[in-house]
Protein backbone atom coordinates (compact mmCIF):
# COMPACT_ATOMS: atom_id res chain seq x y z
CA UNK A 1 0.00 0.00 0.00
CA UNK A 2 2.96 2.07 0.83
CA UNK A 3 4.56 1.69 -2.72
CA UNK A 4 0.62 2.71 -4.15
CA UNK A 5 1.19 5.59 -2.87
CA UNK A 6 4.30 6.59 -3.23
CA UNK A 7 4.11 6.06 -6.95
CA UNK A 8 0.62 7.76 -7.05
CA UNK A 9 2.13 10.61 -5.20
CA UNK A 10 5.52 10.66 -7.55
CA UNK A 11 2.49 10.63 -10.85
CA UNK A 12 0.95 13.67 -9.40
CA UNK A 13 4.07 15.52 -8.66
CA UNK A 14 4.76 14.53 -12.54
CA UNK A 15 1.47 15.68 -13.47
CA UNK A 16 1.33 19.25 -12.20
CA UNK A 17 5.00 19.60 -13.72
CA UNK A 18 3.40 18.56 -17.28
CA UNK A 19 0.48 21.32 -16.02
CA UNK A 20 3.14 23.62 -15.27
CA UNK A 21 5.19 23.05 -18.60
CA UNK A 22 1.69 23.33 -20.47
CA UNK A 23 0.82 26.51 -19.12
CA UNK A 24 4.47 27.81 -19.37
CA UNK A 25 3.63 26.45 -23.30
CA UNK A 26 0.52 28.62 -23.09
CA UNK A 27 2.38 31.94 -22.39
CA UNK A 28 4.92 31.28 -24.88
CA UNK A 29 2.10 30.63 -27.59
CA UNK A 30 0.29 33.86 -26.42
CA UNK A 31 3.23 35.73 -26.59
CA UNK A 32 4.62 34.48 -30.07
CA UNK A 33 0.96 35.93 -31.06
CA UNK A 34 -2.41 34.98 -32.72
CA UNK A 35 -1.21 33.67 -36.04
CA UNK A 36 1.71 31.06 -34.84
CA UNK A 37 0.74 30.84 -31.16
CA UNK A 38 -2.80 30.12 -31.60
CA UNK A 39 -1.93 26.77 -32.40
CA UNK A 40 0.31 25.88 -29.22
CA UNK A 41 -1.93 28.23 -26.57
CA UNK A 42 -4.81 25.54 -27.97
CA UNK A 43 -2.64 22.48 -27.28
CA UNK A 44 -1.36 23.67 -24.15
CA UNK A 45 -4.81 24.17 -22.54
CA UNK A 46 -5.48 20.50 -23.95
CA UNK A 47 -2.18 19.42 -21.45
CA UNK A 48 -3.44 21.21 -18.75
CA UNK A 49 -7.13 20.17 -19.09
CA UNK A 50 -5.74 16.47 -19.13
CA UNK A 51 -3.20 16.99 -16.67
CA UNK A 52 -5.82 18.18 -14.10
CA UNK A 53 -8.26 15.18 -15.11
CA UNK A 54 -5.10 13.19 -14.17
CA UNK A 55 -4.49 14.36 -11.11
CA UNK A 56 -8.49 14.13 -9.67
CA UNK A 57 -7.81 10.50 -11.24
CA UNK A 58 -4.63 10.33 -8.59
CA UNK A 59 -6.40 12.13 -6.12
CA UNK A 60 -9.03 9.84 -5.89
CA UNK A 61 -6.90 6.83 -6.18
CA UNK A 62 -4.30 8.10 -3.41
CA UNK A 63 -7.52 8.34 -1.40
CA UNK A 64 -8.71 5.10 -1.79
CA UNK A 65 -5.50 3.52 -0.95
CA UNK A 66 -6.05 5.49 2.49
CA UNK A 67 -9.10 3.95 3.03
CA UNK A 68 -7.81 0.31 1.99
CA UNK A 69 -4.82 1.28 4.86
CA UNK A 70 -7.20 1.68 7.52
CA UNK A 71 -9.26 -1.28 6.52
CA UNK A 72 -6.20 -2.95 6.73
CA UNK A 73 -5.15 -1.93 9.89
CA UNK A 74 -8.81 -2.94 10.95
CA UNK A 75 -8.27 -6.60 9.78
CA UNK A 76 -4.63 -6.79 11.04
CA UNK A 77 -6.24 -6.11 14.45
CA UNK A 78 -9.43 -8.13 14.25
CA UNK A 79 -7.10 -11.29 13.31
CA UNK A 80 -5.15 -10.13 16.23
CA UNK A 81 -8.02 -10.78 18.46
CA UNK A 82 -9.30 -13.81 17.06
CA UNK A 83 -6.07 -15.37 17.42
CA UNK A 84 -5.80 -14.40 20.92
CA UNK A 85 -9.09 -15.75 21.65
CA UNK A 86 -8.26 -19.05 19.42
CA UNK A 87 -5.36 -19.13 22.02
CA UNK A 88 -7.48 -18.71 25.21
CA UNK A 89 -10.41 -21.41 23.83
CA UNK A 90 -7.38 -23.30 23.27
CA UNK A 91 -6.04 -23.15 26.72
CA UNK A 92 -9.62 -23.79 28.05
CA UNK A 93 -10.32 -26.72 26.12
CA UNK A 94 -6.96 -28.00 27.61
CA UNK A 95 -8.30 -27.11 30.74
CA UNK A 96 -12.02 -28.93 30.32
CA UNK A 97 -10.17 -31.78 29.20
CA UNK A 98 -7.69 -32.11 32.00
CA UNK A 99 -10.98 -31.81 34.40
CA UNK A 100 -12.83 -34.73 32.43
CA UNK A 101 -9.87 -37.12 33.22
CA UNK A 102 -9.93 -35.88 36.62
CA UNK A 103 -13.80 -36.79 36.68
CA UNK A 104 -13.49 -40.09 34.60
CA UNK A 105 -10.66 -40.59 37.67
CA UNK A 106 -13.17 -39.76 40.33
CA UNK A 107 -15.65 -41.85 39.10
CA UNK A 108 -14.00 -44.77 39.08
CA UNK A 109 -12.74 -44.52 42.50
CA UNK A 110 -16.33 -44.01 43.40
CA UNK A 111 -17.41 -46.62 41.55
CA UNK A 112 -14.83 -49.13 43.14
CA UNK A 113 -15.98 -47.39 46.59
CA UNK A 114 -19.43 -48.64 46.09
CA UNK A 115 -18.59 -51.99 45.35
CA UNK A 116 -16.56 -52.36 48.31
CA UNK A 117 -19.57 -50.76 50.43
CA UNK A 118 -22.25 -52.43 48.96
CA UNK A 119 -20.98 -55.81 47.63
CA UNK A 120 -22.76 -54.73 44.30
CA UNK A 121 -21.19 -53.40 41.00
CA UNK A 122 -21.84 -49.39 40.32
CA UNK A 123 -24.74 -50.78 37.22
CA UNK A 124 -26.17 -53.10 39.80
CA UNK A 125 -26.75 -50.14 42.43
CA UNK A 126 -27.68 -47.81 39.94
CA UNK A 127 -30.35 -50.34 39.47
CA UNK A 128 -30.92 -50.64 42.79
CA UNK A 129 -31.49 -47.10 43.11
CA UNK A 130 -34.19 -46.82 40.71
CA UNK A 131 -35.95 -49.85 41.97
CA UNK A 132 -35.82 -47.87 45.32
CA UNK A 133 -36.51 -44.26 43.98
CA UNK A 134 -39.66 -46.48 41.66
CA UNK A 135 -40.96 -47.77 45.43
CA UNK A 136 -40.65 -44.53 46.58
CA UNK A 137 -42.85 -43.05 43.80
CA UNK A 138 -45.51 -45.78 44.36
CA UNK A 139 -45.72 -45.04 47.61
CA UNK A 140 -46.00 -41.06 47.52
CA UNK A 141 -48.84 -42.22 44.82
CA UNK A 142 -50.70 -44.39 47.26
CA UNK A 143 -50.74 -42.15 50.32
CA UNK A 144 -53.05 -39.31 48.36
CA UNK A 145 -55.61 -42.10 48.08
CA UNK A 146 -58.08 -43.11 50.59
CA UNK A 147 -57.11 -46.05 53.16
CA UNK A 148 -59.69 -48.21 51.41
CA UNK A 149 -58.97 -47.63 48.04
CA UNK A 150 -55.38 -48.18 48.94
CA UNK A 151 -56.07 -51.37 50.90
CA UNK A 152 -57.50 -52.67 47.77
CA UNK A 153 -55.00 -51.60 45.37
CA UNK A 154 -52.16 -52.81 47.99
CA UNK A 155 -54.23 -56.70 47.98
CA UNK A 156 -54.87 -56.97 44.51
CA UNK A 157 -52.45 -55.43 42.74
CA UNK A 158 -49.23 -54.60 44.53
CA UNK A 159 -48.62 -58.33 46.84
CA UNK A 160 -48.68 -60.64 44.02
CA UNK A 161 -45.99 -58.21 42.18
CA UNK A 162 -44.08 -57.34 45.70
CA UNK A 163 -44.26 -60.91 47.18
CA UNK A 164 -41.58 -62.66 45.60
CA UNK A 165 -39.30 -60.04 45.65
CA UNK A 166 -39.82 -59.55 49.96
CA UNK A 167 -39.57 -63.33 49.70
CA UNK A 168 -36.05 -63.13 48.30
CA UNK A 169 -35.06 -60.31 50.66
CA UNK A 170 -35.75 -62.19 53.37
CA UNK A 171 -33.73 -65.05 52.33
CA UNK A 172 -30.86 -63.19 51.45
CA UNK A 173 -30.99 -61.51 54.70
CA UNK A 174 -30.91 -65.14 56.54
CA UNK A 175 -28.26 -66.47 54.21
CA UNK A 176 -25.81 -63.24 55.26
CA UNK A 177 -26.60 -63.73 58.94
CA UNK A 178 -26.02 -67.42 59.01
CA UNK A 179 -22.92 -66.97 56.92
CA UNK A 180 -21.56 -63.99 59.50
CA UNK A 181 -22.60 -66.50 62.24
CA UNK A 182 -20.51 -69.33 60.65
CA UNK A 183 -17.60 -66.92 60.52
Amino acid sequence: MRDTRASATQLADALERIKLVALNTGLEGARLGESSGKALVAIAEEVRNLSARGLDVVANHIRLVEEAEVEQTKLVQAAELAQSLAMDLALQLRQTQECQFDALASLDMLEKAIERASGLDASTALEVQRVAEHGQGLLNALEGLSVSRRQKIARTLLLPAVEPLLRALLNTAQMDSRSESEQ
